[in-house]
């Protein structure tokens, strides 16, 4: 064989890509050497020796690369599966691999959720989502993707899913690989946000109702529509409002969405304590049902399976309602919407105590306007009446008593006294009478007016007495308190026909209690007088009509419509409040606040001095701008001996006062005059005759004099329409005080 060939052929296998071994073993014929050949075959060697080191190197060089390939192959597998994202890779619909975290984010072990298709560990109703999203990866149309969906967890629960994901190759053929996060924290907080700012807006809305010009029901039905109305609050389109009754026993449906007349016809009044909504009413706390029960006590014919949130509405404390909003059976009870729910009905609380105010306000109004005309017109018909009274007392005491004239001027003397009466009434009515004011027992006043209150109700009535204990102290004028259990005692018997039982109850209650009774702040302890009957009761349209001046339910003729009204001024004028209990066939209770005095009631039963005789010989300056009333009171003191120099106004009484040369013993004026009002007068008087005596008499005293201190200081202050005995009773009492 030719030692080139041979060459040729060794230095082939050298540098082949096989093993450097299989190369010395292959086998060749060298045939026989030469000096030639061995010159060929030692060069041979030397390319064979660097040849043989070259492939170490390179068999090295792989091997080394094999193991760095290896080691990095290692440290991914193990990034991959230490990874706080969750990776899988999707091939043929399954997973082919799933790394731990992404067993974690699903709830399932490792080798379970390798046994589970892809679409499994979907919603269902985002499953056509994904399907299509691995089909475009697949089909290359898509190679990268990013996008959500909702995850279904083993137990049943979903997360909020982010995917990052790209086509890829698996054992040779072709998969997806995809990143996946668990974004439900942050979707969570985002709703919340967005909840806010609708729960915010909700509210806004409700606050935004309060100011309707609606009445109360339409405001509610208003609000109702609106709470059903919002889309994140999972309750169905129907529900109601309650109003608490005045007695606190029941709750009444002012207004309703989406109710059957079954509903309504049986709901309609819901005692307290009974049903969902009445325990709601009696514990003040938020009552959720998710299915009817025993709890549900209410039944009618078409009731059909659902649940119920029902949430009282308070304010301070008291239970002003509930609203009842439907759920669908099965809801359960979240959190979330029983807090708005509850903040709702704070904002309810306010439209409700908003509008009563308003109502309030408005009835205010009305009665302050026709008090005021009530308290003109009073003012003018006492000036009347004192000089037909004058006159007629003249008439009775010219005439002897056979004349049968003296009947008629008796008559005549009558009727302005019971024209006294009605013009009494209207300024009781108005707050415009001027109250003598002293510390006053209500148990004192109850027990002295028994014996008068039996012969005036009648005996078909059961009068009973039901007194606290100790003093129960105010300080007011006596007999506007008398008049007001008088004019609240026949209220009472006018309200019992056919008889019945008359409970007249005295007490004290703290600042607290006295305010929920009165649905008002109220300041320290107040004491109470409360008349109760058992008889007809009042529907809310008399209730609310009831102080009116000259609303009466009685026939025509058989009342004037001024006795509660009268009671009302009284007490508003003595700085109290009165509350009114009542419905249809269970009577009313009628309970006066006044505020309490702690200071003991100084000794009533004082040892009267003798009655002094009804004449005098001292000189009275008579200041009076209307001239039959000057006229007829100067004849009543000129009559019984005293001098009388008589003025038709301020200006000329004080020209009187400096001009005249003899003493003057006493001014005697009107409060309510043009130019200069009584109680100025009597301050620029003093200093011209300051030994001088004052008293006032007016037909009525309006706000801002009645105010004035010198009536504070206890001057003495005679009431129009005058009677000449009361008149110069109080003379004698002045002078003889005086010394």
């Amino acid at each position: 064989m030719d030692h080139r060939a041979a060459l040729t052929k060794l230095f082939v296998i050298a540098v082949s890509t096989e093993a450097l071994i299989m190369a010395a073993l292959h086998p060749f014929d060298l045939g026989p050497f030469t000096k030639g050949a061995v010159d060929t075959l030692l060069l041979g060697a030397v390319l064979g020796s660097y040849l043989f080191v070259t492939l170490r190197r390179e068999s090295a060089r792989r091997e080394k690369a094999e193991q760095d390939s290896e080691a990095a192959e290692s440290r991914f597998r193990a990034l991959v599966e230490q990874s706080l994202v969750g990776i899988a890779i999707v091939q043929d619909g399954r997973l082919a691999y799933a790394n731990p975290r992404l067993s974690e984010m699903f709830g399932y072990p490792r080798d379970e959720v390798l046994s589970k298709g892809v679409l499994d560990l979907v919603v269902e109703e985002d499953r056509p989502l994904v399907a299509e999203q691995i089909r475009l990866r697949l089909s290359g149309k898509a190679p990268t993707v990013h996008y959500e969906f909702r995850g279904l967890r083993k137990d049943g629960s979903t997360i909020h899913v982010e995917l990052f994901g790209s086509a890829t190759w698996h054992d040779g053929r072709p998969a997806v690989i995809g990143s996946l996060l668990d974004i439900s924290g942050r979707v969570h907080a985002e709703r919340e946000k967005d909840r806010s700012a609708d729960i915010q807006a909700a509210l806004n809305s409700l606050l935004a109702t309060s100011l309707s010009t609606a009445n109360l029901a339409g405001t509610l039905e208003r609000c109702l529509g609106l709470l059903l109305s919002i889309p994140w609050l999972s309750v169905e389109s129907r529900g109601a409002i309650f109003l608490a009754e005045e007695d606190g026993k029941s709750l009444r449906m002012v207004a309703q969405k989406g109710l059957s007349e079954a509903v309504l016809s049986r709901c309609a009044k819901v005692p307290v304590g009974e049903c969902l909504c009445g325990l709601a009413a009696r514990t003040g706390l938020l009552v959720h049902r998710a299915e009817l029960d025993e709890g549900h006590s209410v039944s009618y014919g078409d009731i059909a399976p659902h649940g119920h949130y029902c949430v009282p509405i308070k304010l301070r404390g008291k239970v002003l309602g509930v609203v009842n909003l439907y759920l669908a059976p099965g809801h359960a009870n979240d959190p979330k919407e029983a807090s708005f729910l509850e903040a709702a009905s704070q904002v309810l609380a306010s439209i409700i105590e908003h509008q009563q105010l308003d109502a309030s306000l408005q009835q205010s109004q009305k009665m302050e306007a026709v008090g005021q005309l009530s308290g003109g017109v009073a003012h003018d018909f006492n000036n009347l009446l004192t000089s037909i009274l004058g006159c007629s007392e003249f008439l009775i005491d010219a005439l002897p008593a056979e004349d049968a004239r003296r009947e008629d001027a008796l008559e005549i003397k009558k009727t302005a006294e019971r024209a006294a009466d009605l013009t009494r009434q209207l300024l009781a009515f108005s707050r415009r009478q001027t109250l003598m004011p002293k510390d006053i027992d209500l148990n004192a006043l109850v027990a002295d007016s028994l014996k008068l209150l039996r012969r005036l109700i009648g005996e078909n009535i059961d009068i009973r007495s039901d007194r606290g204990e100790g003093r129960l102290v105010a300080h007011a004028d006596q007999g506007q308190i008398l008049q007001v259990l008088m004019n609240l005692a026949v209220n009472a018997r006018d309200a019992m026909p056919g008889g019945g039982k008359l409970t007249i109850t005295t007490g004290s209650l703290a600042g607290e209690e006295a305010s929920a009774l009165a649905a008002a702040s109220l300041p320290a302890r107040q004491v109470y007088l409360s008349v109760s009957d058992t008889g007809v009761g009042m529907d809310e349209d008399t209730r609310s009509r009831i102080f009116e001046p000259f609303f009466t339910t009685k026939e025509r003729g058989k009342g004037t419509g001024l006795g509660l009204a009268v009671v009302f001024g009284i007490v508003k004028q003595s700085g109290g409040m009165i509350h009114l209990r009542t419905a249809p066939g269970k009577g009313s209770t009628f309970t006066v606040l006044l505020p309490a005095v702690e200071e003991s009631v100084q000794a009533q039963a004082r040892e009267q001095p003798p009655a002094p005789p009804l004449r005098g010989t001292e000189t009275v300056l008579l200041v009076e701008d209307e001239a039959p009333v000057r006229l007829v009171v100067s004849r009543m003191l000129r009559e019984s001996g005293y001098e009388v120099l008589a003025a038709a106004g301020a200006e000329q009484a004080l020209a009187i006062a400096r001009d005249h040369p003899g003493p003057i013993h006493l001014l005697l004026t009107d409060v309510v005059m043009p130019g200069m009002a009584g109680p100025t007068l009597a301050r620029l008087f003093a200093p011209l005759r300051p030994a001088a005596q004052v008293m006032f008499m007016t037909g009525y005293v309006d706000g801002s004099l009645s105010e004035d201190p010198i009536f504070a200081r206890g001057a003495t202050l005679l009431r129009k329409p005058l009677a000449r005995e009361a008149l110069l009773q109080a003379l004698q009492r002045r002078f003889q005080a005086s010394g």
